[in-house]
């Protein structure tokens, strides 16, 4: 009888143990990026750099969930950006850090993570938000993420689902992520409201995220409304879709961004298509934004990937800057294996800075994800 009630604990110890995991993660990607835009002067010598997290940021992170039981589940994530050029690490949690309880009743998540609105602007963009020519670089993000933030997400039901998203009026709440390379100790400045880094931004009201989706077959559409609650009673709306027609994906999003303590009625749109060919898979895309629908924070160089300036990375700029005025690029993802990739792209942009003008990017690199 001993023998058999110690032969069922065991048992019942293996089966909770199965239904909880933690995973280590992340990602290296390092490449070179030849900027003509050099020194923000346009028209000067091309500038190569080696350049950390070009195709998607560089990272470290944990995950795990549990089981609880009658359907429903928990979920936690931790995870640090990396500099894989420099060695530099964001502090712990800098990227996302979370909790989150979810079921059959939908999703409940606290903490510090993307909004609904990016993940939108990522997902109707052939670059996504990396790359020089990623979505973000033309479409204006409320920032990639908040902290004190909490979010709810239904069910799918019939291919619809919404997330809604919002976070607390503390002195941080639109701290935006320092920039990957940046140590632990810069990092922690940004917590304060006041910070000469500019980014402790103090909430004056809830911000307020919105995600609508429907996806069914080939069929993807989405609406992101976006109330940052730091510039005023603003609004930014973007509308996306994509159709899946085998052979290649092909998207498109429109954006209004009515800032009243800025120019109104500021437009965007993006289109663009994605095609597998061989082991790897083509991006091409073109976007633009009304001329007068800018607030520019001028900085030295305009880039994607995590060593040089924030302000043109999404989640690390300050409210209401969309990096480029046009943009058109081309690139090639190739698959070394399930876990290895190498890329390359070609952007021609325009930027709002007469300084800067007319530039092309070229970016050549490889990421691991492990």
């Amino acid at each position: 009888m001993k023998k058999s009630l110690v032969a069922l604990a065991a048992l019942a110890a293996t089966t909770a143990f199965a239904q909880s995991s933690v995973t280590l993660y992340g990602r290296i990607d390092l490449g070179l990026q030849s900027n003509s835009s050099a020194a923000g002067v346009a028209g000067a010598s091309p500038k190569l750099s080696m350049v950390s997290g070009q195709a998607g940021a560089s990272r470290f992170g944990v995950r795990g969930t549990e089981d609880l039981g009658g359907g429903l589940k928990a979920d936690f994530l931790v995870e640090a950006g990396l500099a894989a050029d420099t060695g530099g690490v964001t502090q712990l949690g800098d990227r996302n850090i979370y909790a989150q309880l979810s079921g059959g009743m939908g999703a409940v998540r606290v903490g510090r993570f993307l909004n609904p609105q990016l993940l939108q602007v990522g997902k109707f963009s052939a670059f996504g938000t990396d790359y020089a020519g990623n979505g973000a670089n033309i479409m204006h993000v409320e920032g990639a993420r908040y902290n004190n933030a909490v979010s709810f997400t239904t069910p799918t039901v019939g291919g619809f689902s919404a997330t809604v998203m919002t976070a607390f009026e503390e002195s941080n709440t639109f701290r935006v992520a320092q920039p990957q390379g940046a140590t632990a100790s810069t990092s922690a400045t940004a917590n304060n409201a006041s910070s000469p880094t500019g980014n402790g931004v103090p909430a004056t009201k809830k911000p307020l995220n919105i995600g609508l989706n429907f996806a069914n077959g080939p069929v993807s559409v989405g609406l992101a409304i976006a109330n940052d609650g730091v510039s005023g009673p603003d609004a930014v709306t973007n509308i996306g879709a994509s159709y899946n027609l085998g052979f290649a994906t092909v998207m498109a999003q429109f954006e209004t961004n009515k800032n009243i303590t800025a120019v109104a009625g500021k437009d965007a749109y993006m289109i663009g298509a994605t095609a597998p060919m061989g082991a790897g898979l083509w991006r091409v895309a073109m976007g633009k934004r009304d001329a007068a629908g800018i607030e520019f924070a001028a900085v030295p160089e305009i880039t994607s990937g995590t060593s040089t300036s924030a302000a043109f990375q999404p989640g690390n700029s300050t409210p209401n800057i969309s990096a480029y005025k046009s943009l058109a690029s081309v690139g090639y993802d190739y698959n070394l294996s399930k876990r290895t990739a190498l890329y390359a792209t070609y952007t021609r942009a325009e930027a709002f800075s007469a300084a800067m003008g007319k530039f092309n990017v070229v970016q050549l690199g490889v990421a691991h994800n492990f």
